[in-house]
């Protein structure tokens, strides 16, 4: 607007470059609310009152974290073993197993001692002495050999729970592997796609620059300086889009593997 007074803008100038403040400044509004319903959702995962993160995450020049410059993946079935439906499966399997046990052990006998124990002392002050102590016991066969039908369904049920329980674990472990093997593809491809926004953010800078001695030098016009602001802003707007999304990437990564946030990678 000074650069008008003094005759040296034009009123459409002015006017774009109005039109870019206010059209950055109206896509912040939806940018707020994104992060106010963050910091709540945030807040209620942590078991406390909505807002009551503000102050600690809220800070506007807080910097992106820092991601590992490797990923150590190591042994991919130990790491499997880490992710808690895998460890659910794995359980229920094994009580599945144990219940078969159980009701194969009904084809057998079982075998209870019983008896009688009293006192064979004639003076109440030698009662409980342990050498007057007397056991009458005789062994008590119980066998339910009637029940073999019975016991035969139970095993065959309980086989067929065990089937079903190891389809699962087998289900599981699959989806786990897809999980993480889609996770680390995600991951390495998002890497790359950061790496070329960074350079089409410099390329756009340098340009912007060399425009900026052009108009200064009046070889340019305002219009030309602002579509090259324009374009930088936009590519550093990408970077920080891809960065985003790469942490969110390196999250479901490390969730896929069982793992937490690791940053200490060279």
């Amino acid at each position: 607007q000074q650069r008008r007074a003094r005759g040296v803008a034009a009123d459409v100038d002015i006017e774009r470059l109005t039109t870019q403040v206010e059209t950055t400044r109206a896509s912040l509004i939806p940018l707020d609310a994104q992060v106010t319903e963050s910091l709540d959702r945030l807040a209620i995962l942590t078991g406390r009152a909505p807002g009551a993160l503000d102050a600690a995450l809220s800070a506007s020049d807080a910097p992106l974290p820092t991601l590992p410059g490797s990923v150590a993946i190591g042994d991919p079935a130990a790491l499997l073993k880490q992710r808690p439906d895998i460890r659910a499966a794995e359980r229920r399997l094994a009580s599945s197993n144990a219940q078969i046990g159980e009701h194969v052990a009904d084809y057998f006998p079982k075998v209870t001692l019983l008896g009688d124990l009293g006192f064979s002392a004639t003076d109440p002050g030698h009662l409980f002495r342990k050498q007057n102590f007397t056991w009458v016991g005789a062994p008590y066969l119980q066998w339910n050999i009637l029940d073999f039908g019975r016991t035969r369904g139970a095993v065959r049920a309980a086989e067929a729970s065990r089937d079903e329980a190891e389809a699962n674990y087998q289900k599981a472990v699959l989806g786990a592997l897809q999980d993480a093997n889609t996770s680390l593809q995600r991951y390495g491809h998002q890497r790359e796609h950061v790496v070329a926004l960074t350079k089409v953010q410099t390329s756009a800078v340098h340009a912007r620059s060399l425009m900026d001695e052009r108009y200064r030098a009046g070889v340019a016009s305002m219009i030309d300086l602002l579509d090259t602001q324009r374009e930088a802003l936009s590519a550093q707007q990408n970077v920080i889009a891809g960065q985003a999304e790469l942490i969110k990437d390196y999250v479901s990564l490390q969730k896929s593997l069982g793992l937490g946030w690791q940053t200490n990678a060279g």
